[in-house]
């Protein structure tokens, strides 16, 4: 787990914490801190903020943010968002975004991976115009939606769209872990060029033979239809489906089709954990055992 950097090399937070108490006497009526970030803004202790250390564009219209965190910052769990400032039209916005990297990162970065949405101005904003050297505010990681501590049994995530985000996070920490058991991964996309994090996608599943992953691509074949979610597609492609733990996110229309294949009595004991960038529905017959509604990212 990530631990915070230090301003000075080798000073435990208990030293640099007694010596800016003093030092704020000086410094009233601001902060040392405030002027801290004169020289850094990433040592400042009053607010939380990330340096862009990397862009990386996933899709046409998806990239992926490596984001250096400063003081305060505390490690996350796998499937955890976090909310980002984002200045844009000399205004200050904040949106939530899962935060796509393991816990496990070895340079002290996480990562977010931003789709642009229909008029969605800020992530459009981010995917076009954020830059390495740009300086965001950022909050402490939260959400339920995260992998348990005790071992998955052969799970199953099924992700469409900006969902793949958190299921990404969840199988790679496992795998740095080396405690991947036999994962099953349907995803969902309109076309292969749409993939957000495919290439990393293919990767792993080359890599790893207890991920078994699944790509279907909704608007590719004579038949629109053949390629999304149904309980049929569901038994070819996972038969035992009904005895896994799944983990589901993706946008709001893909719920329907994936809650009818849980409200029948056979699989109503079934673990779900989910996510969504609206707020859940609720079926008694599912047990829902996490809900994380995730503000819209526009």
């Amino acid at each position: 787990m990530r631990q915070p950097a230090q301003p000075e090399p080798g000073a435990s937070p208990s030293i640099w914490s007694r010596l800016s108490t003093i030092t704020d006497y000086f410094a009233w009526p601001l902060r040392t801190s405030h002027y801290l970030e004169l020289v850094n803004p990433l040592w400042t202790t009053h607010k939380m903020q990330a340096r862009v250390v990397k862009v990386w564009d996933e899709t046409k219209d998806a990239r992926t943010l490596t984001l250096r965190p400063g003081l305060n910052w505390r490690g996350h769990r796998a499937g955890q968002h976090v909310r980002v400032g984002i200045p844009a039209n000399g205004k200050h916005y904040t949106r939530t975004y899962t935060i796509s990297s393991p816990p496990e990162r070895e340079d002290d970065c996480f990562t977010i991976t931003v789709k642009a949405i229909d008029k969605g101005t800020i992530s459009h904003h981010i995917v076009r115009n954020i830059k390495v050297g740009d300086y965001l505010p950022i909050g402490l990681p939260q959400g339920d939606f995260y992998l348990p501590d005790a071992q998955p049994i052969q799970p199953l995530f099924i992700t469409a769209g900006s969902g793949i985000t958190p299921a990404f996070s969840m199988i790679n920490s496992l795998i740095a872990q080396g405690r991947l058991p036999d994962t099953c991964h349907i995803h969902y996309a309109p076309h292969e060029f749409d993939v957000v994090l495919g290439k990393e996608l293919k990767a792993m599943d080359r890599y790893n033979d207890r991920y078994h992953l699944h790509l279907m691509y909704s608007r590719e074949g004579d038949d629109p239809n053949r390629n999304r979610f149904s309980a049929a597609q569901l038994d070819a492609l996972c038969p035992d489906w009904k005895e896994r733990d799944v983990y589901a996110c993706g946008p709001l229309p893909c719920w329907k089709p994936l809650s009818n294949a849980w409200k029948t009595p056979a699989v109503a004991a079934s673990s779900m954990w989910s996510a969504s960038v609206h707020p859940l529905p609720t079926f008694p017959t599912m047990r829902w055992v996490a809900e994380c509604a995730l503000p819209r990212a526009m």
